[in-house]
């Protein structure tokens, strides 16, 4: 028993260590002079956040760690620390008046920590899946095209995949002018380990490239292994983080399987697995790349920005959600790689006939990727 209670006290002061490198490094990232205050993980039934201006103190509920991604725990400390900075900064009562968002935009506190009209509790903390009807009805027709793009009939299986392509990009061309619609928000997934691979980084620039999201490679802290684990984060309207979440599994289940079965029949090293898999990803851009074209119009030159990325760059509100969570972000150039030429060559024709479709759910109720419209 004695061990128990050791081995949970130091599990609370790793934790707690943690949240105060993240208040400091959250005040760093956002230019907020706030003092450091007492950060407690404490046992909280009611509430999962407050702020004690009186004794300095912000409390989180130790139970966030075991129900909730530690992400959500450094989004009730914004929440928190932006009620400090109400009273630290403004000089003024804690509460949820303007000076409280004030505060939260200083803060970068994600819009779901900011809606709270009393005690901080479990409603709202995960990432909404409410969708507006037209984001309903717009997965909804894309669902249906991705299970036609899973036909055994080729000409079917590609003209429902192009089909779905054209679909998404008529959608955000048409929402382009209507930026006050429809919710925004960011998802990460988890890569596990320190460093990203190649491969990783293949699949983000996909999404980026046509799925009207930007990708951050980040990290986060890992409170079962009391270190940090890199990550990749989706932002953007919710709909195409539907869309962009169910691509990146999709890709990394046939990138798998496209690599087991070259490797069975080829007899080649798993030394070319990567260059194989970068292969792949290569091929499938030239496909997606070769759809996104009108009928009898020249390929895109390399120097030419697909629609997705003019979309994202020119929408507003998701250039502000990624300065709000990224204030420093670097961008960065992979350098050169050694390749395998037959396997990445094997894996460009590979990719070249991969058809996105309907063929991976992801764990939720229903088991559904797309929400029915």
């Amino acid at each position: 028993m004695s061990l128990h209670i050791a081995d949970e006290a130091n599990r609370r002061r790793a934790w707690t260590r943690q949240l105060y490198y993240e208040h400091a490094q959250i005040c760093r990232d956002h230019g907020v002079p706030l003092r450091t205050p007492f950060i407690e993980l404490a046992d909280l039934a009611s509430v999962v956040g407050s702020w004690d201006a009186v004794s300095r103190t912000i409390r989180l509920a130790v139970r966030l760690v075991a129900e909730q991604s530690w992400d959500v725990l450094v989004g009730v400390l914004r929440h928190e620390m932006a009620h400090q900075a109400v009273t630290d900064l403004f000089r003024m009562p804690a509460g949820h008046d303007q000076s409280f968002q004030t505060a939260c935009r200083l803060l970068g506190v994600p819009e779901r920590f900011r809606r709270a009209t009393g005690p901080l509790d479990c409603q709202g903390l995960a990432p909404s899946t409410a969708l507006d009807p037209a984001a309903v009805r717009h997965l909804a027709r894309l669902e249906k095209l991705l299970a036609l793009a899973g036909s055994d009939n080729e000409h079917e299986a590609g003209l429902a995949m192009a089909k779905a392509n054209a679909l998404v990009a008529r959608y955000n061309l048409e929402g382009q002018s209507q930026t006050g619609d429809g919710a925004y928000d960011y998802r990460i997934i988890r890569l596990g380990g320190q460093r990203v691979d190649r491969v990783h980084k293949g699949v983000a620039s996909l999404l980026t490239e046509f799925f009207f999201v930007q990708v951050v490679l980040s990290s986060i802290y890992d409170p079962a292994l009391d270190q940090s684990v890199r990550t990749l984060e989706l932002l953007g309207r919710q709909e195409n983080l539907e869309v962009a979440e169910y691509v990146h599994a999709f890709l990394i289940r046939q990138l798998d399987g496209l690599w087991q079965g070259h490797r069975r029949k080829s007899g080649c090293p798993g030394g070319a697995r990567r260059s194989f898999q970068l292969g792949v990803l290569n091929g499938f851009r030239e496909r997606l790349m070769s759809q996104a074209q009108p009928p009898g119009s020249a390929a895109r030159s390399a120097g030419q920005s697909s629609t997705s990325l003019v979309v994202c760059a020119q929408d507003p509100r998701l250039q502000a959600l990624v300065r709000e969570r990224h204030p420093h972000l670097v961008r960065r150039r992979s350098g050169p790689a050694l390749f395998d030429a037959a396997g990445y060559t094997a894996g460009v024709a590979a990719g070249r006939e991969l058809t996105l479709h309907r063929g991976i759910t992801r764990q939720g109720p229903g088991g559904r990727l797309l929400p029915e419209g």
